[in-house]
């Protein structure tokens, strides 16, 4: 399986790209998920985005993510990186959603525009926990994935 995680400008600060490849190679690659980050070229099976949002509410925190309905296993996959993400940051868990979108999932981490979530995404440090959320998330719909193909498996 390839997927293509790409990104807002601003979102790789640092070597936060570097640490998200190595973690895709530590974690994903042993299991045969390629993971790539580019800016949109090639073909993947699943393409994630991720972004930081903005609101008019001062309030409004967490993490999101919307999935495109095209695939079943959009709804599943989204769930498992928003909880990998929340489980790492610590971040207000704001759900799913099924949206018509460009990318299979499109991951709102954290809003600018709330105190608490703009320390963490201006953090290098911090917005790696993201990143080992994202990839957590990634490994455990995958590994599940894998499990479920043989749970109703009847020996010959």
């Amino acid at each position: 399986m390839r997927v293509r995680i790409e990104a807002r400008p601003g979102f790789w600060i640092g070597n936060l790209e570097g640490f998200a490849r190595y973690l895709a190679w530590l974690h994903l690659n042993p299991m045969g998920m390629e993971c790539e980050f580019s800016e949109g070229k090639g073909g993947a099976e699943i393409r994630i985005m991720l972004e930081e949002g903005v609101s008019d509410n001062l309030n409004t925190r967490g993490v999101e993510a919307l999935y495109n309905t095209k695939s079943f296993a959009n709804e599943r996959l989204a769930k498992h990186i928003i909880d990998g993400i929340c489980e790492s940051t610590h971040f207000m868990n704001r759900g799913i959603r099924a949206e018509d979108t460009a990318w299979d999932i499109l991951v709102v981490c954290g809003y600018r525009t709330n105190a608490a979530d703009r320390s963490i995404l201006t953090d290098e440090n911090k917005k790696g926990y993201i990143i080992q959320g994202i990839m957590e998330g990634l490994r455990e719909c995958y590994r599940r994935e894998l499990l479920s193909k043989r749970q109703n498996f009847k020996p010959a």
